[in-house]
């Protein structure tokens, strides 16, 4: 009958999966399912992100074969243990109920991800929640600083757990002070840019590994598939966070799966997705997600130097682009669009004339990212409040950009 079909010893073939099952401190507790069976689990792979964190041990910590244990007991599913790998920090306290909760979740996560992906015309019976929602109150929040301002006081910037500083940045010595300070206070990681021509490679990228030294860099962003060539020592170190930036294109899970296989840590969605495909994404990720909430986006990096074609500077350089002034392009519509060159490679980025800032109580992720150009510490206060309570700034500078359209 029904019920000898479904038990645990009957013959029916069961999908074999792989789990990892990662427990550290201060962090939620996650499961990693990966299954490889056709036609429908074929390169599959989810990531769980529970709402449990664990304790401080007073007594008894947890152990690697409890751990085991209580994820091997699959019981009536439809899968079994191929492979169970345990990433577990010394000295903590996680409740045996909470574990099997955690197990529970995870597994009907796994199903309801091969279900809505393979849908087609059929509706979806209405399926348990899978408990996946990070609060947030768990959730990281980023500083991206693309322009660092000498005048200001970064020590009194609150409220953010990383932060992530240009590479230029590190090259040049008057930083340096500022640069100590960041990262004693926040974990700091490497921000590289876009485009990356032969100076970079012999001022910065040679210099690399005396900057993770000197600043205690945890990471690195990498803007195009071409960054991982300078970070082979740190790839697949689980010392070092690597975060695909949205200028790679994140459009679907396919995307970061296969951005996981080449030693991608994290990844942040194109900030062209709109609401429903930017839901799905961050509900289904095999990866953690970090989500843009408040920027000027980048609308083109272009290789050469605007100042330099439209102010006359060649052939003699004065270096206007070193100092504090701003510059901006005018459209026809008198929108201004700020400018930012960068001496070191003749590379110029030019951003939106309006600041994107979006609700992100709907989405599903670990991290959420503050760009900050030209706001005061003051400024970037009040945004780091904002996001942190996942709400949006309003007014006419500001703009949701593709979340409520169609892609």
């Amino acid at each position: 009958d029904a019920k000898n079909t479904y038990s645990e010893n009957s013959n029916l073939k069961r999908i074999p999966i792989d789990l990892l099952v990662s427990i550290h401190k201060d962090i939620p507790i996650t499961v990693k399912i990966s299954a490889n069976e056709p036609p429908f689990y074929t390169d599959k792979c989810i990531n769980y992100i529970s709402n449990i964190i664990p304790d401080l041990a007073k007594k008894s910590p947890i152990t690697e074969e409890t751990v085991i244990l209580q994820f091997s007991k699959l019981g009536n599913t439809a899968y079994m243990i191929n492979k169970i790998s345990i990433s577990l920090d010394d000295g903590l306290y996680v409740n045996i109920k909470d574990l099997n909760t955690i197990r529970r979740n995870a597994i009907s996560f796994l199903e309801k991800s091969i279900l809505e992906e393979h849908a087609v015309t059929t509706s979806l019976p209405n399926l348990p929640s899978s408990s996946n929602s990070i609060s947030l109150q768990d959730r990281r929040t980023t500083l991206l600083l693309e322009n660092i301002n000498l005048d200001f006081d970064y020590s009194k910037l609150h409220g953010i757990d990383n932060i992530y500083i240009p590479l230029k940045f590190f090259a040049n010595k008057k930083y340096k002070t500022t640069l100590k300070i960041l990262c004693n206070k926040f974990k700091m990681y490497v921000y590289m840019p876009t485009i990356i021509k032969t100076n970079y490679k012999n001022l910065l990228l040679n210099n690399l590994d005396t900057y993770v030294t000197d600043f205690n860099i945890k990471g690195f962003v990498i803007s195009n598939i071409a960054g991982l060539n300078f970070l082979d020592k740190y790839i697949n170190n689980e010392n070092y966070t690597i975060v695909a930036n949205y200028t790679m294109n994140i459009f679907n899970n396919y995307t970061i799966d296969e951005l996981r296989k080449i030693g991608i840590t994290m990844v942040t969605p194109s900030v062209e997705l709109n609401k429903n495909t930017l839901k799905k994404l961050t509900d289904f990720s095999c990866l953690p997600i970090e989500l843009i909430a408040y920027g000027r986006i980048i609308l083109m990096n272009a290789s050469y130097c605007l100042l330099g074609k439209t102010n006359k500077c060649y052939p003699e350089c004065e270096m206007r682009c070193t100092n504090n002034k701003k510059y901006y392009l005018k459209d026809r519509l008198n929108f201004k669009f700020r400018i930012m060159p960068d001496n070191i490679q003749t590379v110029t980025s030019i951003y939106n004339s309006k600041i994107n800032s979006i609700d992100t109580t709907p989405f599903n992720v670990s991290s959420v990212r503050i760009n900050v150009l030209d706001e005061t510490i003051d400024e970037i206060n009040t945004i780091i409040t904002y996001v942190k309570k996942g709400k949006k700034l309003e007014g006419s500078n500001y703009t949701n950009g593709n979340l409520n359209k169609r892609i």
